[in-house]
């Protein structure tokens, strides 16, 4: 049975990119019709120590404080929701943490896509099969799944990733619903590129 998703000629070409995104860098998403610019990337959250990664953003995101049990278990969710149009929007859910002990010998290929995967089970309802990449590059691990699926009736494009370093772990929660708009398309991938450790 044919998706839905494939009646979208920008958003399948959109998950196309974001594939090649993860060991690119180097994508943007272009519309010849409309050329209302994408929001800004001006500010730029460079986390609070031990953190050693970043993500930048057009404004601000909002911040909650999440602690499990044990109240000293406390840590931070970073969330940035754009709406285009009342017909698009993105929300990304970014944490920034102390690696638990022991996380490089714990944390190889297999255990981040298992991570990834129940993560994404657990957000959207699945509808395409997930694209799952992983390289170890500069002393850091970083583990990106993509796939398709829908959030009650809207259409769906999610992203995970997990960034591991020798003294942190960043989780990376990003979605684009809803009909294709090129400026959320270019936002959500120009904030996707700008993940990554801080210089």
């Amino acid at each position: 049975m044919t998706s839905k998703l494939t009646k979208r000629p920008l958003f399948s070409l959109l998950f196309v990119c974001l594939c090649f995104l993860f060991l690119s860098f180097s994508v943007h998403s272009v519309h010849a019709e409309d050329t209302r610019p994408a929001p800004g990337i001006s500010y730029t959250e460079t986390f609070d120590p031990p953190c050693e990664f970043q993500v930048s953003f057009p404004e601000t995101p909002d911040m909650a404080e999440r602690c499990g049990k044990n109240s000293t278990d406390c840590r931070r969710l970073y969330r940035y929701v754009h709406v285009e149009k009342l017909q698009s929007s993105i929300d990304f859910r970014v944490t920034c943490a102390k690696a638990p002990e022991n996380a490089w010998r714990l944390y190889d290929r297999d255990l981040m896509y298992s991570v990834l995967r129940s993560e994404s089970a657990k957000d959207i309802r699945l509808s395409g099969d997930s694209d799952l990449h992983f390289r170890e590059t500069g002393g850091f691990r970083i583990a990106s799944l993509n796939t398709t699926g829908h959030d009650g009736q809207a259409p769906v494009l999610y992203t995970a990733q997990i960034w591991l370093g020798p003294e942190s772990i960043m989780t990376i929660k990003a979605s684009l619903s809803g009909r294709a708009d090129p400026v959320n398309d270019s936002l959500f991938a120009e904030i996707l590129r700008s993940a990554g450790p801080r210089p």
